[in-house]
């Protein structure tokens, strides 16, 4: 089981439609696509990505699920899960800055 929300971005082969091809030689000869999410599952043959997180065990939303076989590059994110409550009440200070604001 891969390290609990683990960030990571992913780039791989992925596959695509063409709704109208004129010509053959208009065929894309390589289509990389870059994920970024965190990994929920690494097991067996797919990395599976969730772009949420949500509460609880309530599980995940929007998990893209990757063949391993057509992973080009695998990075992880060092990310900081806790904030010092002086940086906390800054950003929550400037927020009205933003166009957005939260009820006292």
């Amino acid at each position: 089981m891969p390290e609990e929300n683990a960030l990571i971005v992913v780039t791989w082969l992925d596959a695509w439609f063409d709704f109208e091809l004129r010509d053959v030689d208009a065929i894309r000869k390589d289509y990389y696509v870059t994920t970024v999410g965190f990994l929920i599952d690494d097991q067996g043959k797919v990395l599976s990505l969730a772009q949420e997180v949500l509460p609880g065990d309530e599980g995940f939303r929007s998990v893209t699920n990757i063949p391993k076989q057509l992973v080009f590059s695998i990075d992880r994110i060092e990310y900081r899960t806790e904030l010092k409550d002086a940086l906390v009440k800054e950003e929550l200070d400037n927020s009205a800055s933003y166009g957005y604001t939260q009820d006292p």
